[in-house]
């Protein structure tokens, strides 16, 4: 069994899709808090950063696991189970590429730019604009991707598409002009969240 710790965030939502996807038990301990408030001191004992989410892994035959940050935890749950990690080399690396680009590169900029445009009490225009550039500059690098292929790492879904789609579902259609010149983006969303597993996902980090 798993513990999965979540705030209803993109980064909850995508390690929750993620659990369903691939089918694997888990205890959904919700996080309710205001934004910005620190984690408690008992929270903090499993993640030193004080981030969300966490998992806990009690199935692990010598000792239980405690993994944070959603990247590395993303990639533990496929090690584990050995899914949505294509068997092609390229496809795999494909998968890695695009991961990564959401995680160090879009998700960071879109909560900067949620921020600066929503809770900075001073007027930051100009970083504003500057975030939206950058945020458009990676979106049109997965919709051009998205042009050609049906999921990220080529023909079949991946963990990095469950990595993608809360923050495209979510984050991306607050921004002035959504998807609206992203066309493949949005084609790729519209299959993904008729998944059984996306749906439910969805719905238990909605609290």
């Amino acid at each position: 069994m798993i513990d999965f710790f979540c705030v209803p965030t993109s980064n909850g939502q995508k390690i929750a899709i993620l659990l369903c996807e691939l089918g694997v038990d888990f205890n959904l301990i919700q996080i309710k808090r205001n934004a910005g408030e620190p984690p408690n001191d008992s929270y903090l004992k499993i993640n030193p950063i004080g981030k969300y989410p966490s998992i806990i892994d009690y199935d692990n035959s010598e000792k239980k696991i405690i993994i944070y940050e959603t990247q590395a935890i993303a990639q533990y749950l496929i090690e584990k189970t050995k899914l949505l990690l294509p068997s092609s080399i390229e496809e795999r690396v494909n998968a890695h590429i695009w991961a990564n680009a959401i995680s160090s590169g879009l998700t960071p900029l879109l909560g900067s730019q949620y921020f600066v445009q929503y809770r900075a009490k001073t007027n930051l225009d100009e970083i504003n604009e500057w975030f939206l550039s950058e945020i458009n500059r990676y979106l049109k690098a997965f919709n051009k991707r998205l042009k050609n292929n049906k999921f990220l790492s080529g023909p079949s879904l991946s963990y990095c598409d469950i990595m993608a789609f809360p923050i495209m579902f979510g984050s991306v259609k607050r921004l002035p002009y959504g998807l609206r010149n992203y066309n493949f983006i949005s084609k790729w969303l519209e299959s993904l969240q008729e998944r059984p597993a996306f749906k439910k996902g969805l719905k238990i980090t909605n609290f």
